[in-house]
């Protein structure tokens, strides 16, 4: 059996990283904030809370994991749309077409089912005289080891 955190970190960094785009930003992810560096942006993604539940059998090894996307802007003046605009990028990329989702496999596993299970927006709050707005978006998906 593998741990399949790192590489479902992997896979969503992969087909994330420098393809959500406002303005002419590029919007950075990261699986921490101390990963984006001293000067935080205003605008960012964070791969935060991943679960995962064992669905192995006798032949084959198996998880129902979970990945939270955080998507975080802050600013004296900050807006709902702009974390929308995000999520819309996000689910674009994450499924391109109807009944489809994106290739998030690694050579070590393979990804299925993949799905949203939670979106929910976080009031705007005051920190450190910024305002705040979050968007969390939860997916699901079952993953398995590679043969």
């Amino acid at each position: 059996m593998i741990d399949v955190k790192e590489p479902l970190r992997a896979s969503y960094y992969g087909l994330l990283n420098n393809r959500i785009v406002i303005g002419s930003s590029t919007i950075p992810i990261a699986d921490s904030v101390q990963k984006l560096g001293t000067n935080t942006p205003e605008t960012y993604v964070i791969m935060t809370t991943q679960n995962g539940n064992s669905q192995n059998t006798h032949h084959s090894w198996m998880s129902e994991e979970t990945m939270t996307l955080d998507i975080v802007t802050r600013g004296t003046r900050v807006a709902k749309s702009t974390v929308d605009r995000i999520a819309s990028q996000i689910f674009t990329l994450m499924f391109p077409r109807p009944n489809q989702f994106s290739n998030l496999d690694q050579s070590i596993i393979s990804i299925i089912n993949v799905r949203v299970t939670d979106d929910r927006e976080i009031v705007y709050s005051v920190s450190g005289g910024q305002n705040v707005t979050r968007r969390l978006i939860t997916f699901t998906q079952l993953v398995t080891q590679a043969s």
